[in-house]
């Protein structure tokens, strides 16, 4: 009863009455009843989940959920009578354990409702998390009649601290299904709510981290003013555990959206930050926040001065090459240092039996430089970085996603500079190597690749420089289904790269409509990350092969009744510069989603 009322009261009392009594007694304590209905009820979950899975398909089941859920009422009952807080207290996660199984199992809306309800007033951001991501709830299945009555359920929460948690949680997940009012209602109470708590450090504490990822998840729909507002607030109480989390918010602002005399204040507040030697030092995210106003806004010496004082190092790398324009002598010098990198890395990785993995990644750089960089690097500078990229590939210790990343550039400069000297002769090389190539270490703990998809970097290779045949492509995306989900998001999220760039080079491939076949497999995958890139690949593809364009566009029409809100805001932001009443249909789909943002990008 001590532990309720203290929580209640929001107080936190280290030595509790109840549990001196439980620590002074001689007398265990121990419920074996309670125990035995506990160990019951997880024993037929067990039981259920394996007959389950040895099951026939064409089995037909009436009925059984009832029996489990009443050993969960024996178990509270029990609880009750011998007086076990700790049971007690239990019966509500043993619930919605067993809730998410049968959503996971039956797909039935009624218990999604009330599974996320119970979740909200658990208050576990990861099991929410995790429960969404897992189960890929459709936008149409949520309905504002679900939401209100979330609302209402989480409004009931008595202890304070916790109904704030759990409306963080709510306005976090679900603050896209709410209409305009509700959302700015909640948005200001939240507000309110914790610029009053971050008076008190501990109380600060308890609430800001949900709150702060609800904002990260609504940050383009609430005032920017709103978000600089909360940033300014935690520096001012000194609440440093999240000042990271508040700098990755504002890597992330969108100035445009902000009057002039509020970005002068912010820019000034921003400096002084940088000046602060202990916030330099220890929030790694503080150059993102910077680097994000330098991008936005030219007339900004005084930054530029700061940085170039406070961050000598980023200054003189990423910040300089990402914010300022630079002449082909200036790009080179750039370059050179990336190839040294390179080089030092394939030097030194695995020696000794010690492997690394680097925060930059030199050839992801030198990608964008040349994909995206206004200037056009030279032969004899491509020639480098083909001889750097090669030698990574003849390393044996080098790792398998520093070979991935050295194919992938491979490809993209044969891509750019097909007719080039340096080119056919690494050509050359890579078919007379090709099986030192595709060798590579797989670093523990470091998951995306494994040797199959250094051959699928190769045949990838080969299709985009048009040196294989049909049944080489048929092979290489078979070989790519027989990976696990998150070797196949790497996969295709690496081949929607080259489509990309094959896009903007207006090339044709030659074998690409065999493609076709896997993407649209690929595209109802039971992982919305699996289907995300199947879908903005298969549009890519639209561009490249147009005889596959009306299949994929019907593939597309069907995703927008069914699919998670990212993978419709992908499919309608990427089909809206083509035209056709396909196209229309699909947009008009949209336009009458649920969720906030596929609305919002459809009527853009």
């Amino acid at each position: 009863m001590n532990v309720i009322i203290n929580q209640e009261r929001n107080v936190i009392e280290y030595s509790p009455q109840g549990q001196d009594v439980i620590n002074e007694s001689d007398e265990p304590v121990f419920f074996p009843v309670v125990d035995r209905f506990s160990s019951n009820f997880y024993e037929n979950v067990a039981k259920g989940m394996l007959e389950n899975a040895i099951e026939s398909p064409f089995t037909i089941r009436f009925g059984g959920v009832d029996y489990i859920l009443d050993q969960i009422v024996d178990i509270y009952v029990a609880a009750l009578l011998y007086g076990s807080i700790v049971h007690t207290s239990m019966i509500r996660e043993k619930t919605v354990s067993y809730l998410q199984g049968l959503c996971l199992q039956y797909r039935d809306h009624k218990i999604l409702v009330t599974t996320i309800k119970l979740l909200l007033i658990v208050g576990d951001e990861k099991k929410l998390s995790k429960f969404i991501e897992a189960y890929g709830i459709c936008t149409d299945n949520v309905t504002s009649e679900d939401v209100s009555d979330w609302i209402e359920a989480v409004s009931r929460i008595k202890i304070k601290y916790r109904r704030i948690n759990s409306l963080c949680l709510l306005f976090g997940f679900w603050g896209s299904y709410f209409s305009d009012k509700q959302f700015e209602d909640m948005a200001t109470n939240l507000k309110s709510e914790i610029l009053t708590w971050a008076d008190e450090q501990y109380a600060g504490d308890l609430i800001s981290k949900v709150y702060l990822s609800a904002l990260e998840r609504n940050q383009y729909r609430i005032s920017q003013s709103d978000v600089l507002e909360v940033a300014y607030c935690f520096k001012e109480k000194k609440l440093r555990r999240w000042y990271d989390n508040i700098f990755g918010l504002l890597s992330r602002i969108r100035l445009d959206k902000i009057g002039t005399t509020e970005i002068n204040r912010y820019m000034s507040w921003l400096i002084g930050c940088i000046n602060d030697d202990e916030i330099r030092k220890q929030c790694h995210k503080l150059p993102a926040a910077v680097q994000n106003v330098r991008l936005q806004r030219e007339d900004v010496s005084l930054l530029d001065e700061v940085v170039k004082e406070k961050y000598e190092h980023f200054y003189n790398k990423e910040y300089s090459l990402n914010v300022f324009e630079h002449d082909l002598e200036e790009t080179n010098i750039h370059i050179d240092r990336l190839i040294e990198c390179i080089e030092s890395q394939n030097e030194t990785q695995g020696k000794g039996g010690c492997y690394s993995e680097y925060v930059t990644n030199p050839y992801r750089t030198i990608e964008n430089i040349l994909t995206m960089g206004k200037v056009k690097v030279r032969v004899n500078e491509i020639e480098k970085i083909l001889r750097a990229a090669i030698g990574t590939l003849m390393a044996e210790r080098q790792t398998l996603s520093s070979k991935m990343d050295a194919w992938k550039l491979i490809t993209i400069i044969f891509m750019r500079y097909p007719n080039a000297k340096c080119v056919k002769v690494a050509n050359e090389d890579i078919n007379q190597n090709i099986d030192v190539f595709l060798q590579g270490k797989d670093v523990l703990l470091v998951a995306g690749y494994n040797e199959s998809s250094l051959q699928i970097a190769f045949q990838f290779w080969k299709m985009f420089t048009n040196q294989n045949c049909e049944l080489e492509v048929i092979e290489a995306f078979s070989n790519i289904a027989k990976n696990d989900d998150a070797k196949i998001i790497t996969i295709l999220g690496y081949l929607y790269s080259l489509l990309t760039e094959c896009e903007k080079l207006g090339l044709s491939i030659k074998n690409s409509k065999y493609m076709l076949q896997s993407l649209l497999e690929f595209s109802r995958n039971e992982n919305s990350e699996v289907r995300f890139y199947a879908y903005i690949s298969l549009i890519k593809l639209i561009n490249i092969n147009e005889e596959c364009e009306k299949l994929i566009l019907k593939r597309l029409s069907e995703a927008m009744d069914n699919e998670v809100y990212k993978n419709k805001v992908a499919i309608v932001s990427r089909v809206s510069n083509k035209k056709g009443k396909q196209i229309e249909y699909i947009i008009s789909k949209g336009k009458v989603d649920n969720h906030f943002w596929v609305r919002n990008v459809a009527n853009r």
